[in-house]
């Protein structure tokens, strides 16, 4: 199938900037963007028959800063369809450098993008989209656009490169962020937005959710007894290491060994059986 579209040059002011770039991105092109075109735009600003950008804010803002007097565009003729706009929107920014926040804002938009479609029922499949030039050259796509709402999250998860668990959690959280900004609970959301984007997504689902982290059990303090038990054994241990040693140093063996081994059990068993009295002494004691 070959997409009807129109490559042409036109003046960047006729363009105009898609209202969701705005909201997920805020593109602004920086000093080296700049740089790098100020001497014309060379690849295309794709956009729809309205002539609103779909792939190539950044590239529109730089030409007009630049004053240019045409960059090329293609206009896709089958871009009728808002939600269609919106996901190509989405699909190609997918490898740009981007926020947690905005991967996240990007899961929450594919999601309710597809939830819409399947309450209209699902539109004609359209061919894949694998590069940012085929947004310009065909349509959408490989499942996610048309999926039933059970592997809504599975399907964005697999297009923009994540896994679907962290999928599931950054939607959590920014639905979590505007839910606490609508209702005035500022504070709450700058801690869930920093978290997200300090720390990533896991940690400010944690913070989203009231979950908090398990703190390390704490070793309980030895008794004074066992201490001073544990001590000795440690000292008698390597009494008996240093007398093996020594045995097997001036070549004594057989029976010497076995005298050593009787006399290491019976001290063994004396310091077990003096822990125990020192145990029930202190148990006295405490009564």
């Amino acid at each position: 199938m070959t997409t009807e579209r129109i490559i042409t040059r036109m003046s960047p002011s006729k363009l105009r900037n898609h209202p969701l770039n705005q909201e997920i991105y805020a593109d602004k092109p920086d000093a080296e963007f700049l740089d790098l075109t100020k001497d014309g735009i060379e690849e295309p600003i794709v956009c729809t028959p309205g002539f609103v950008s779909i792939s190539g804010h950044r590239r529109m803002q730089a030409a007009r800063i630049h004053k240019h007097k045409d960059v090329p565009v293609i206009i896709r003729n089958d871009c009728d369809d808002p939600d269609y706009v919106e996901w190509l929107l989405v699909i190609s920014n997918r490898h740009r450098v981007k926020t947690n926040e905005q991967l996240a804002r990007e899961v929450q938009h594919l999601h309710a993008i597809a939830e819409r479609r399947t309450k209209k029922g699902r539109p004609p499949e359209k061919p894949q989209v694998t590069t940012e030039t085929d947004v310009a050259d065909k349509g959408a796509t490989d499942g996610t656009f048309n999926s039933p709402p059970g592997r809504v999250v599975e399907q964005v998860a697999g297009q923009l490169g994540i896994g679907k668990e962290t999928a599931r959690k950054a939607k959590k959280v920014v639905d979590e962020i505007d839910a606490a900004e609508a209702k005035g609970h500022t504070k709450k959301a700058a801690k869930i937005r920093d978290a997200l984007n300090t720390q990533g997504v896991g940690p400010a689902h944690d913070v989203a959710t009231g979950k908090k982290k398990k703190s390390p059990k704490k070793k309980a303090a030895k008794n004074p007894t066992d201490a001073a038990f544990d001590k000795a054994e440690q000292v008698f241990g390597q009494w008996v290491r240093a007398s093996k040693e020594l045995l097997k140093e001036i070549g004594a063996e057989g029976h010497q060994h076995s005298i050593l081994k009787a006399k290491n059990d019976e001290i063994q068993k004396a310091l077990k059986s003096w822990r125990k009295e020192s145990h029930r002494n202190d148990q006295e004691q405490a009564a």
